[in-house]
């Protein structure tokens, strides 16, 4: 047993852990990017038992995250130019939709 902190990382095997974190026990299987706490597959980035075992193998993070988080993707969303709205009481707005 490895200890991370609290966090206690157990290999079961390269890509199935066990992280204890008293009382509990989680299930991290880095190759589907899942965890049975839940986030690491809700959120598609690591949770804190997934980046235990990621430090525990020298993992690099960004490896195991959704491309949506990575830096220059999410300063591409922000490439595009929005124009902003005009005043509210110049919106035409269908009956069917008001």
């Amino acid at each position: 047993m490895v200890e991370d902190g609290i966090l206690h990382v157990i290999p079961s095997t390269f890509h199935m852990h066990v992280v204890v974190d008293e009382p509990k026990r989680y299930i991290v299987c880095l190759n589907i990017k899942k965890c049975s706490c839940g986030r690491f597959q809700n959120d598609e980035i690591s949770c804190e038992h997934g980046m235990a075992v990621l430090r525990y193998g020298r993992l690099h993070e960004i490896d195991y995250c959704s491309p949506f988080y990575i830096l220059k993707n999410f300063q591409d969303a922000y490439l595009i130019h929005v124009e902003p709205l005009p005043c509210k009481s110049t919106w035409d707005i269908s009956s069917y939709v008001s």
